[in-house]
């Protein structure tokens, strides 16, 4: 009763070799194992045939020793020894020969976490140690094993003295059986999808996570790879099916947060080795584009600020949701100086006062997008504040001269009444200037179409009665008319 109880408290240790392999910073099983061999015949392998286990690491691996995983083969454990030559760079191949003391009539299996160091070592470039945790694979219905058993193999979990618990004798090749191998064998994928990761605005060539490679036992196969699917052409694939980012990409993850892509790999024979273009395998490859904090941005409504016109400004983020905005608007002298705040100037709109003349104005925007609170975004204005137009209408505040007469009065009226010839109409009205006669412009010559404001000379281009007169008048140049000036004056 108590070795029972002592029986049924045990806890098996963790395996040392196992424990120590796992770093955070090192490389990962992306998928695997997957029995990418297949039977010369039917569903089972005979003797002397081979079986290759695959594992695909979510990064370029260094080996060093003689790792092995253990497979499954009826109930005894079978060594399956890493296949220098048939392995990539993220992908390592592991194979086994059968033996005719095998059979399965299940299909061969994987348990989980069985894959050995046997003295060697797994890493990346760093030397940073893979993990080497990895699922169960199930009995495989079409890879089963046809022998006889002539001999008494050991159960699984019995040592062979090399540390890790695990081993049992290798059963001895038996002379005189060949192995049947096609001319020709197809590449294969490791399981049925992959998935990969991207930062959005990610720059033209980078790396699509590690590469989806297909494993070809036959060496020196030259594999193609191609991308097809919505969205293919923001990517591209080498010889090693590794995933870039084309130049032609933009990847956004507001508008395509993800995508998913069927990659195809070819070998270019068929199963007698002659010429073909047949894919052999496809795999989906779900990509993911992850959402990278965007700065937003600030713009204004007018590139020319000026006095006593209300300036807007207004915000955008790639981001998002942008919501809770506040507003400071602040001005300096020069347009990369200091900038000082502009007091209760808080809302998204301002308008520039006469001491904002000469001087550059700067809007700033706090708010929250997509990706949370306290986001800044600010814009200063592409030319410094101008003075209010002459142009358009204006009272104006002046003595008027038609030719040698002049008046000026302070409510800008005149007891006598001026004659105008307007539309072949002759009009009376009192005016702030009084003497002569004042054509529409039709008179260049005239003195009395010309005026004189603030010292400048301006010729009557036209004239509007309302309750008071409007002229509007064109700058006298030398060889060329201005722009036209409305004024309304009396």
């Amino acid at each position: 009763m108590v070795a029972l109880v002592a029986a049924l408290l045990w806890v098996s240790p963790v395996d040392p070799a196992l424990a120590q392999s796992s770093s955070e910073s090192g490389p990962e099983i992306a998928s695997g194992p997957a029995i990418v061999s297949s039977p010369a015949v039917g569903d089972a392998y005979g003797a002397g045939e081979q079986i290759t286990v695959a594992f695909t690491f979510s990064e370029a691996v260094v080996v060093a020793g003689k790792p092995r995983i253990g497979v499954l083969v009826g109930e005894q454990r079978r060594w399956a020894k890493y296949d220098q030559q048939a392995s990539g760079s993220a992908v390592l191949h592991f194979a086994y020969e059968v033996q005719s003391a095998d059979r399965d009539d299940d299909g061969i299996r994987v348990k989980k976490s069985s894959l050995r160091l046997n003295g060697g070592t797994i890493a990346d470039s760093d030397g940073n140690p893979a993990s080497r945790e990895h699922p169960a694979l199930p009995a495989q219905t079409g890879h089963k094993v046809n022998g006889t058993p002539l001999t008494e193999a050991s159960p699984d979990g019995e040592g062979d003295g090399d540390g890790e618990g695990d081993g049992e004798p290798e059963p001895a090749l038996v002379p005189g059986e060949a192995q049947t191998t096609p001319s020709n064998r197809d590449p294969v994928f490791v399981g049925a999808s992959a998935d990969r990761r991207i930062a959005e605005n990610a720059a033209a060539g980078t790396n699509v996570g590690a590469a989806v490679a297909a494993s070809d036992l036959d060496q020196g196969d030259m594999l193609t790879y191609t991308l097809s699917g919505t969205g293919a052409t923001d990517f591209t694939v080498d010889g090693s099916g590794q995933l870039k980012v084309s130049s032609s990409a933009s990847l956004d993850f507001e508008t395509t947060p993800s995508y998913a892509l069927t990659l195809a790999v070819r070998d270019s024979k068929d199963a007698t080795g002659a010429a073909d273009t047949d894919d052999d395998a496809t795999i989906t490859v779900n990509v993911t584009v992850t959402n990278v904090e965007e700065p937003g941005t600030v713009s204004f409504d007018s590139e020319t600020p000026t006095v006593g016109t209300s300036l807007t400004a207004s915000v955008e983020d790639p981001d998002g949701s942008v919501s809770s905005i506040t507003w400071a608007w602040a001005r300096s002298d020069t347009q990369a100086g200091t900038f000082a705040d502009i007091t209760g100037a808080t809302t998204a709109s301002y308008t520039p006062v006469a001491g904002d003349v000469g001087k550059w104005l700067r809007a700033t925007a706090s708010y929250t997008d997509g990706h949370g609170p306290n986001k800044t975004a600010a814009a200063t204005t592409a030319a410094a504040v101008a003075a209010a137009s002459t142009g358009g209408t204006e009272v104006w505040s002046a003595t008027l001269t038609v030719g040698d007469h002049e008046t000026s009065s302070a409510f800008g009226y005149c007891s006598q009444k001026i004659s105008f010839t307007h539309g072949g109409n002759q009009l009376q009205k009192p005016t702030h200037c009084g003497y002569g006669s004042v054509s529409d412009g039709n008179s260049a010559t005239s003195d009395d179409d010309k005026f004189t404001l603030d010292g400048t000379d301006y010729r009557v281009r036209s004239i509007r009665f309302s309750t008071r007169l409007h002229l509007t008048l064109e700058a006298l140049r030398v060889s060329a008319w201005g722009s036209a000036v409305r004024v309304r004056a009396g």
